[in-house]
């Protein structure tokens, strides 16, 4: 059991609710456009007289007619709840990679990985005999879904995947199952103001207190996992690590878990930034590609503090 369950309260209230790649939403789809439209004309026309067969077969047609071209226009507008999807190469080559490492180039150690497994669940908060380093890492991969999801939300639309079961059972498997969101997800929007989000993507997702939380829940890791206690005996601890990576599958997988969720939010990072300053600022389009790129760049030299720091350091999406 990771330290990071005190976010799965976050995330499993949010489950209550419908949500969307835009954010968690706390009402229920409606009917499209088309069946409203559909339902109305049905009634009036029930209402009006047909005296002839052949006259309301003919009022009928045309009903369905108008409601389809109603619904129809609403799709192209973006309006239909239907979800969509595309393809992005990127998170989808990242997935492959990943799947590739962990079945065809890691030691096979079911029975050593089994034990680890155990003692984690046995005692998660001190699990005996367990590398201090792995641990920090195996818990960090807990705390990732909410960066991620405070990178993704924002530049999620309506009409995407819903971001929600993904998010949560992430916590468990990392990238296993955020690539699937990622990889298929709706186009990303290129404009994005903050009364457009759900309530709980802008009172939660981009609350500071609660970005800055995840900083400290971070940083508190190492202390609470005994590297700090024990830094006088680092280079042993790094070395147990070391050995671990040759002999246990688990901990192979989770370390490069850790450094590909890192990737895939770093690559979010630029389309962020620019939903955040493109429209306010007075710097040219090329010098802001600049800068979210050197900013995606950074967060890759710390894993998960790095895009952490910059969701709690990055502007405000407009208000309007």
């Amino acid at each position: 059991m990771r330290i990071a369950l005190s976010f799965m309260l976050s995330a499993l209230l949010a489950c209550l609710w419908q949500g969307r790649s835009d954010g968690f939403v706390i009402v229920g789809r409606s009917h499209s456009a088309g069946t409203m439209h559909l339902q109305q004309q049905q009634q009036i026309c029930n209402k009006s007289p047909c005296p002839h067969p052949l006259e309301r077969s003919m009022k009928t047609a045309k009903t369905c007619l108008q409601a389809t071209t109603s619904k129809a226009s609403s799709v192209e507008d973006g309006n239909d709840d239907e979800p969509n999807w595309d393809f992005n190469p990127v998170f989808g080559g990242l997935w492959v990679a990943l799947l590739i490492f962990s079945f065809f180039l890691t030691p096979y150690s079911p029975d050593f990985d089994k034990n680890m497994l155990w003692t984690f669940i046995s005692s998660p908060t001190n699990p005996q005999g367990v590398n201090e380093i792995f641990v920090v890492i195996f818990n960090s991969l807990g705390i990732m879904p909410i960066i991620i999801a405070c990178l993704a939300v924002p530049q999620g639309s309506k009409r995407g995947l819903p971001i929600t079961p993904f998010a949560v059972i992430s916590i468990f498997l990392g990238y296993f199952t955020t690539a699937p969101f990622l990889t298929f997800r709706a186009k990303p929007v290129e404009k994005k103001t903050l009364s457009e989000m759900a309530w709980f993507s802008r009172n939660v997702l981009e609350n500071k207190v609660v970005n800055y939380g995840v900083i400290a829940a971070l940083f508190s890791l190492p202390y609470f996992f005994g590297i700090v206690e024990n830094i006088d005996n680092f280079q042993g601890i790094l070395d147990g690590y070391k050995s671990l990576l040759s002999t246990s599958q688990l901990g192979c997988v989770s370390s490069v878990d850790l450094l590909v969720l890192n990737a895939a939010g770093a690559v979010m990072v630029p389309l962020d930034y620019k939903l955040r300053v493109g429209d306010t600022s007075d710097v040219s389009a090329d010098d802001i590609d600049k800068k979210a790129t050197m900013i995606a760049l950074s967060t890759l030299l710390l894993p998960a503090v790095g895009l952490a720091t910059y969701c709690a350091w990055r502007p405000k999406l407009p208000e309007d």
